[in-house]
């Protein structure tokens, strides 16, 4: 599995997206998705599912193990008018092996190891992906800046 941390071409504040990274996402189609934990921040409000974006934020952090998330859905929280602050989105073709409750940093090892794919982003400060998907790490490498190997 190999892993990622993008900072984007700003030092000092990221300027990658949700929006940046789905174009390189080619998984198969037999990996199901889960968002595993959201926090957004916006002037405006909007809306997944019918929820609006506290009550998504909720349901998607209340839901032990993930709430499951469809590559439409995504591309509509990406799209969403919200800065992304805190979120894991996890995709695997077995949840069975994957955690139903958050862990803490260090134990992140058995997350990643469970999934074939994790992205995540850090209070709006950093991207980092992991994945047994190689040609995912590379599209991300070749078309953003501000991107490093992390073990």
């Amino acid at each position: 599995m190999a892993g990622i941390e993008i900072h984007g071409a700003d030092e000092k504040f990221l300027d990658v997206t949700l929006n940046d990274v789905l174009p390189c996402l080619h998984a198969p189609a037999d990996i199901q998705w889960r968002l595993w934990v959201l926090e957004a921040w916006s002037a405006e409000e909007w809306t997944m599912e019918g929820l609006s974006c506290e009550a998504y934020e909720n349901a998607v952090n209340d839901t032990p193990g993930g709430r499951p998330i469809t590559r439409e859905q995504m591309q509509q929280l990406a799209d969403a008018p919200a800065q992304l602050v805190n979120m894991v989105l996890l995709g695997s073709r077995d949840f069975s092996h994957v955690p139903l409750t958050r862990i803490d940093f260090d134990q992140k090892t058995a997350l990643y190891a469970a999934c074939d794919y994790v992205i995540e982003i850090f209070d709006s400060s950093y991207v980092i992906v992991y994945s047994v998907d190689e040609s995912f790490i590379e599209c991300l490498c070749s078309s953003l800046r501000g991107v490093k190997t992390i073990q």
